[in-house]
């Protein structure tokens, strides 16, 4: 992994660099059929397929599919520190980072109460990040990152995607978090 990031960072041309636009157009969408994109778009099924390969995930805590869900599931949840995702949202909108503390939750530096993470829910629930279609919710275990990302942006977590063809590795893009998109590395929310 280190080397990788070195490669990447140490490249003197940006006569490599591919953009997301070209990487879709060129790249993922000639090379993917169609009906696996929805696949992809969820990130509960996502997340299924991956663990079923071997590839290590965050936890799943919960799965929110309905309104009459979200009290159950936020009594057995408890306050873990998390990220509760739409699992069909896009660009990062819907995202909410939410850390423990002994007197419950806290956004950043600002504590946050069951009832607003109630309404977060319902909102993605009711498909407000999503394009208007309802969804599901995802509660996962928050990352913690590793120290190489931190030293380049240490309040989020860094990631990488890597695109394969036929097993093969074609190329890949580090995302990093950045303030203006609140620790996420979504490219969508300033990233």
């Amino acid at each position: 992994m280190i080397g990788f990031l070195k490669h990447m960072f140490n490249r003197t041309s940006a006569d490599h660099i591919l953009g997301i636009n070209e990487r879709n157009l060129k790249w993922v969408y000639p090379l993917n059929p169609r009906k696996y994109f929805a696949l992809a778009d969820d990130k509960v099924i996502t997340k299924q397929i991956l663990e079923e390969a071997g590839v290590p995930v965050a936890k799943q805590l919960a799965v929110v599919s309905s309104i009459g869900e979200i009290e159950e599931a936020l009594s057995k949840l408890g306050h873990p520190s998390c990220a509760i995702k739409p699992t069909k949202g896009k660009g990062g909108g819907g995202i909410l980072v939410v850390n423990e503390t002994p007197n419950g939750w806290v956004k950043g530096d600002r504590p946050i109460s069951n009832e607003e993470v109630s309404r977060h829910i319902a909102n993605i629930v009711f498909g407000v990040f999503s394009f208007g279609s309802e969804d599901r919710v995802l509660v996962e275990e928050k990352i913690e990152p590793s120290k190489v990302f931190l030293d380049v942006y240490p309040d989020g977590v860094a990631d990488l995607r890597l695109i394969y063809k036929k097993q093969k590795l074609l190329m890949g893009m580090m995302r990093i978090p950045t303030a203006a998109s609140e620790g996420k590395a979504n490219l969508h929310q300033g990233a």
